[in-house]
């Protein structure tokens, strides 16, 4: 085989891989040249890398590095070209360092040149001096052979540049869920990538058809794609769409699919496109779709609660201010006394309104908290039953009973929170019944970690229909806009149960016909409890009041002072009054002072009463009086902040008899 023959022979060797092929190539220039030590070398600056190399001994391994100006290939590089001398010790090299240190006698080596820049040599030598000169035919070989590698080094970097572009290609297209696909339309075939078959769920073996592709989509889909498809063809429209499509294993997934069309001579001879899963995209789109309706049903919700809210506090506002009005001048004793009540009539309201309106912000917000009580059911439901007793009999409704419990059992709960289930049912059954009966049933059954107490309230009244019941328990809602106008309230009641049934570990559920009535069932998980002395607090008389208890009320409010000042001296009480805290405390280390307790206002200017609580507490100078916070904010954080500032008890406004004469009991 000629020289050119077994050099086009290993070049053109495509199982060959690229190492093996410069090991080749190397062993082709000793061969021809008849040395011992073959290089191919990478020159960066001043620095000489031996990249591949063979010898005789394995003396010089790759990755062995030499000044750039100990070698000969500095001189092959600065002639530019292919350079070779037989005799080194005889030639003008032979005081050159390499010389010098390797007594290398024979050389011959030229540039190698990769994409237009010198990249480094290809160079073999020996320690025996060759008995002829190198020919010019052996400069021809060397420099082909280091044209062969430069070209050999150019594919594999480039081969390894693809390489790097494909995995990165392929890692971006399946971190995105990215397939590439292409209709030949001039073969009648169809690519589909990797990516692409792996989105269909289908075996990367998979052979698609333009047909069997389009059986992925729902039929309606697939005249929608098959639309687009046509028009590429004869308009060379690009086109994008969004579509269900149905995999392999029959998941359904979300795609976004992008075409394009590819003409030649002005036919249309390919599409190629992309096709991506967005399921996430489009489950994620609908999640805030449905937030977005949700946000805009709740936020009518709330403008209608307002407005409705608006019109329920003006209603007994109007009877308050109207009754007081009316008052004016007026010497009839029985018709003030009327009016009075009527007044009150219209504050009860108004408070209930406002609690209710507190109850619901406070479950909103996550703040409602439950404050568990020794306490007997028996006695909770007298009580309730004492409360709507002539409230009934005022309407001519009656008001009946069935308890099933045991009026020894105790139990532990917030009784507090139970009454306000049952007055909300109650009030509700009483203001939707006009004749006929209420009946209040209670059981109270053993569990193994306590008591289930189940309760029903049923009413002869005007029903509900099945629309009503399917919103019973959400805010802001009732019984149609003319239960609303006909009835009045907020719609908040019966949400307010729902909540404080859950947090009870219950559940409240109705059952109802319309005209013919309506029932409305809960039930709670409550504690065992262990009996006291005394449930019951009975208000104790004015007369049994002490009398020559020492009063100090702080409040910024002149109207607050006044009402405090009625209520007292309706009591038989004097008070002294303060405006902030530092003229409480002023009053409080007087030696006037020496107050029995002291009625605190939470939040006033140039001094606040938790500030000024804390200041009196400190002081050894005095004896300490009973503390109680007077303020209308009701959380239980604010009850908790006022026990942190050292007072003693918490009243909240509006003040009223019961929560005075408790208070002062103690005395």
């Amino acid at each position: 085989m000629t020289t050119l023959a077994r050099l086009h022979h290993i070049t053109s060797d495509q199982n060959l891989d690229f190492e093996s092929k410069l090991a080749q190539l190397l062993q082709f220039g000793l061969d021809e040249f008849a040395l011992d030590i073959g290089i191919v070398s990478r020159v960066v600056g001043d620095v000489y890398t031996v990249e591949h190399v063979i010898t005789p001994d394995d003396s010089v391994s790759r990755g062995t590095q030499f000044a750039l100006g100990e070698t000969y290939c500095s001189h092959t590089l600065v002639a530019d070209s292919a350079l070779a001398f037989e005799h080194a010790g005889q030639s003008y090299v032979a005081t050159h360092p390499c010389y010098q240190n390797f007594k290398l006698e024979s050389y011959i080596g030229a540039p190698i040149v990769v994409s237009g820049a010198v990249y480094g040599t290809v160079n073999f030598s020996s320690a025996g001096a060759r008995a002829q000169a190198f020919t010019t035919d052996e400069l021809d070989y060397v420099t082909l052979l280091a044209q062969w590698i430069g070209i050999e080094i150019a594919r594999y970097f480039d081969n390894k540049e693809l390489r790097l572009q494909h995995q990165s290609l392929n890692a971006m297209s399946e971190m995105a869920k990215i397939g590439a696909w292409e209709v030949d339309l001039t073969k009648n075939t169809l690519y589909w990538s990797q990516q692409t078959k792996a989105l269909h769920e289908v075996e990367q073996s998979y052979v698609p058809s333009l047909t069997a592709a389009l059986s992925f989509y729902p039929e309606d889909e697939r005249t929608r794609i098959e639309s687009y498809i046509q028009a590429a063809v004869e308009d060379g429209n690009p086109w994008y769409c969004e579509s269900q499509l149905i995999a392999g294993n029959n998941q359904q997934k979300w795609v976004a699919i992008m075409g394009k069309p590819e003409f030649k001579n002005g036919q249309c001879t390919s599409i190629s496109g992309a096709i991506q899963d967005i399921s996430h995209v489009v489950q994620a789109r609908n999640e805030l779709a449905k937030q977005r309706q949700h946000a805009e049903a709740l936020l009518k919700a709330r403008s209608e609660f307002l407005a409705k809210i608006s019109h329920e506090l003006r209603t007994p506002i109007n009877g308050i201010n109207g009754m007081l009005l009316a008052m004016r001048g007026e010497s009839d004793l029985e018709l003030i006394s009327q009016r009075i009540d009527l007044a009150l009539s219209g504050a009860d309201t108004l408070v209930r309104l406002v609690n209710d309106v507190l109850d619901y912000s406070k479950i909103d917000a996550g703040q409602m908290q439950l404050e568990a009580q020794d306490l007997n059911v028996s006695i909770l439901l007298n009580d309730v039953l004492s409360m709507y007793t002539p409230l009934c009999a005022d309407k001519g409704v009656r008001l009946e009973y069935d308890f099933a419990i045991n009026p020894e059992v105790w139990i532990r709960a917030d009784g507090t929170r139970i009454k306000q289930i049952l007055i909300n049912l109650l009030s509700n059954a009483l203001k939707f019944t006009a004749q006929g009966s209420i009946t209040l049933k209670a059981q109270l059954q053993s569990e193994v970690d306590g008591y289930k107490l189940s309760c029903q309230v049923q009413d002869s009244g005007i029903g509900m229909s099945e629309e009503v019941k399917n919103t019973l328990f959400k805010p802001f809602t009732q019984g149609g806009t003319n239960i609303a106008r006909e009835y009045g309230g907020t719609g908040l009641g019966l949400s307010i149960v729902h909540e404080l049934c859950r947090m009870m570990h219950g559940e409240v559920s109705a059952s109802s016909e319309l005209g013919k009535g309506s029932q409305f069932s809960f039930t709670i998980q409550v504690a065992e409890g262990k009996p006291i002395q005394k449930q019951l607090t009975f208000l104790p008389q004015v007369a049994d009041l002490n009398k020559d208890i020492r009063v100090l009320v702080v409040d910024d409010n002149q109207m607050n002072r006044l009402v405090m000042k009625a209520l007292l001296g309706k009591l038989g009480l004097e008070a002294d009054f303060a405006e902030n805290g530092e003229q409480a405390i002023d009053k409080a280390l007087s030696d006037e002072g020496k107050y029995d307790v002291i009625f605190m206002d939470c939040v006033m200017p140039v001094m606040d009463g938790f500030t000024a609580t804390r200041k009196i507490r400190k002081s050894g100078a005095i004896t300490q009086p009973q503390i109680i916070a007077l303020t209308a904010n009701t959380s239980e954080l604010d009850k908790k902040h006022c026990l942190d500032a050292g007072m003693d008890d918490f009243i909240g406004k509006p003040v009223g008899f019961e929560q005075l004469t408790q208070a002062l009991s103690v005395f």
